[in-house]
């Protein structure tokens, strides 16, 4: 593994902060993205070339930081105050993605980071949410298992007491993706995740957009395409921080449960003649054990 040839993107928010809007969570902002950020950068200083912060600040978004006067946002003045000597080496670059999206997973915010570094001398991209105690370490043992056994995607294993089925693949909450594949076999993440316009109803919700799962979208596509397709999960379980407060917790339970409705739309989108069943049946037979 070169030095230098691994990207990380976090995609972030605070909902509605900014001018004439919320007020900041100073707090929240050291405990849940300072001190991961941290963590992560010091861990992988090794290999990291660069990890590229994509904010939400479309206009109009309810879950976007408002845009100041010096154009940044809450979350992007404060992370240039954490972070100066990082910013100024370009160790981290931050992004203001203004075409977001309804879903707070955008996969805009990742295909902006995408087109940013399509060009450079990347090998691996790590998609990841500071929740998630992923660190250097973890990384360089998910490359490891890539380059043993020619994977296209390395998923980290999250808790899952309930063997819910979207926890059994892969997911953006903490991703490694070869890079090359990610763009040959599917030009990054579809825009379809980011809100298509249709609802469906899901129990003790209501009516939720169809929208997310741009993970599940990626790999089916990718396993579509690609003949020589395999993906694998580290076996040890990272832990989740799921203390989740006000619209951070409605979103997550939100997300949980719409997940695997439309995992389901996608696989019937990507493979019409099979049912969510056999699709499934399919992407553990390209799945490499550890």
């Amino acid at each position: 593994m070169k030095p230098n040839n691994i990207n990380v993107v976090v995609r972030l928010f605070q909902a509605g902060v900014g001018e004439n809007g919320n007020i900041f969570d100073l707090n929240l902002y050291k405990e849940k993205v300072e001190t991961p950020l941290e963590k992560m950068l010091s861990s992988g200083k090794n290999f990291i070339g660069a990890m590229y912060i994509s904010i939400n600040a479309e206009a109009g978004n309810t879950l976007a930081e408002h845009i100041g006067a010096d154009n940044k946002t809450p979350t992007g003045r404060a992370i240039e105050e954490s972070f100066p000597k990082e910013i100024k080496s370009g160790k981290i670059v931050i992004h203001y993605c203004f075409k977001w999206g309804n879903n707070a997973g955008s996969a805009t915010a990742i295909n902006d980071i995408i087109n940013i570094i399509e060009e450079c001398n990347c090998k691996y991209l790590v998609i990841w949410s500071p929740e998630f105690d992923l660190d250097g370490e973890k990384i360089k043992k998910g490359i490891d298992f890539a380059e043993k056994n020619d994977l296209s995607i390395v998923g980290y294993k999250r808790p899952n007491p309930t063997n819910l089925t979207q926890y059994m693949v892969p997911q953006n909450t903490g991703a490694l993706y070869l890079f090359s594949d990610l763009i040959r076999y599917t030009e990054g993440f579809s825009p379809r995740c980011n809100g298509t316009g249709m609802k469906i109803l899901i129990e003790g919700l209501g009516e939720v957009a169809v929208a997310g799962a741009d993970h599940f979208h990626t790999l089916l596509t990718s396993m579509k395409n690609n003949p020589n397709f395999k993906w694998g999960m580290l076996e040890k379980e990272v832990n989740l921080d799921k203390d989740f407060k006000g619209e951070r917790l409605l979103l997550q339970v939100r997300r949980e449960s719409r997940q695997l409705a439309v995992m389901k739309i996608w696989a019937k989108e990507i493979y019409p003649d099979k049912s969510f069943k056999d699709v499934m049946k399919l992407v553990f037979s390209c799945e490499i054990k550890e």
